[in-house]
């Protein structure tokens, strides 16, 4: 997996720590989405510092949704969705900083665990902090192409988010083939589901449904 320090107060937290990835770890992430300039996301960056001194780092996985083209082959692509994953190995080996962006992610992908560490305690594995609602290991099988893909929730959850996302919790033998696709999805399921009772709570609605709103808004206006 990755090269972590063991020197800090929450077990969960060497996992900001990490310098660089295994060959299996760089595979998977590529898999996940495309190595993007951050300059590049304007648009959208997650948070990240896009400005010239490019303080969280130059580089980020970003998987598009694509209608059609090619980030690989330089073509204009036509998105219709787009998720960013803030990549702890790709930022400054700073603590601080990295937990300012992993921290305040509701999903936690963590990939190279030993497959007898989720027994120990789930908790003293994830990272600390208000969010990290819901966090999914990836465990590359040794002799056989499968990951052990395990998610769990975080403890002390509100009952109402924890029903909402029951249905995702468990554990799953995946091809390896077919993992990162497995696990993206996992992912988006969940972000959506903890962004909604999130601000469901605050009595927020999500972009998209105010975006939707604004469309038929729009709409009725020019029928009128």
């Amino acid at each position: 997996g990755t090269k972590t320090d063991t020197n800090t107060n929450n077990d969960g937290d060497k996992f900001l720590m990490a310098n660089q990835g295994s060959t299996d770890f760089w595979k998977f992430a590529k898999e996940l989405g495309d190595l993007v300039p951050v300059q590049h996301c304007k648009y959208f960056s997650g948070g990240l510092d896009t400005s010239q001194s490019l303080s969280d780092g130059s580089f980020a996985f970003v998987w598009f949704g694509c209608q059609g083209g090619s980030y690989d082959l330089n073509e204009p692509i036509l998105v219709d969705s787009m998720v960013f994953f803030h990549t702890v190995t790709l930022m400054p080996d700073r603590l601080t900083n990295r937990k300012r962006h992993v921290g305040n992610d509701v999903v936690h992908i963590v990939y190279g665990l030993d497959i007898d560490t989720l027994d120990v305690d789930h908790e003293r594995m994830a990272i600390s902090g208000h969010f990290g609602f819901i966090t999914i290991y990836v465990i590359p099988l040794v002799h056989i192409p499968l990951f052990k893909v395990s998610v769990h929730l975080k403890s002390g959850l509100d009952k109402s988010i924890c029903l909402a996302l029951d249905h995702l919790v468990g554990s799953w033998l995946i091809s390896r083939q077919a993992g990162a696709h497995f696990v993206r999805n996992l992912a988006m399921q969940a972000d959506v589901i903890c962004q909604s009772m999130i601000e469901d709570k605050l009595g927020l609605v999500l972009n998209t449904e105010d975006r939707g709103g604004r469309i038929r808004d729009t709409a009725r206006h020019l029928v009128k």
